[in-house]
């Protein structure tokens, strides 16, 4: 499971087609379950589009051991409490990455993503209820 950005690419800035895009999935599913099964496997899909993918989980569930995760998805961790300071730090860290899109997986995370974009310029955000 790769944790935290060392990807220079995020911190430059700089993309390598115009098409890719930069994409904060988040699940707050707490076990392995179809939820956690769909984000995993759509942020595969998205990174073998070349699309770079940071999926936004709680600590305790290591998704990289039940899918294999590719090098263009970081796992991050947060405990999603719709609090100021998780959101703030949140908020620097995708305007840091320059995060374009924000998909919510499960009723939880989809309260943290509205939260999460109030404090970012992101220009999609898009709540998945599979």
């Amino acid at each position: 499971m790769r944790v935290a950005a060392s990807n220079p690419v995020w911190r430059s800035g700089e993309r390598r087609f115009p098409s890719e895009m930069r994409i904060l999935q988040i699940r707050s599913g707490y076990s392995f379950n179809g939820a956690v099964r769909y984000a995993a496997v759509v942020s595969r899909l998205l990174a073998l589009r070349g699309h770079e993918v940071i999926l936004l989980q709680r600590p305790g569930l290591d998704v990289g051991s039940i899918l294999p995760m590719l090098s263009n998805i970081e796992i991050q961790l947060s405990s999603l409490r719709r609090v100021p300071e998780e959101i703030r730090r949140l908020g620097e860290f995708c305007r840091r990455c320059g995060i374009d899109a924000i998909h919510t997986h499960k009723s939880s995370a989809h309260p943290f993503g509205a939260a999460l974009r109030s404090f970012i310029a992101c220009h999609a955000w898009q709540p998945c209820t599979v």
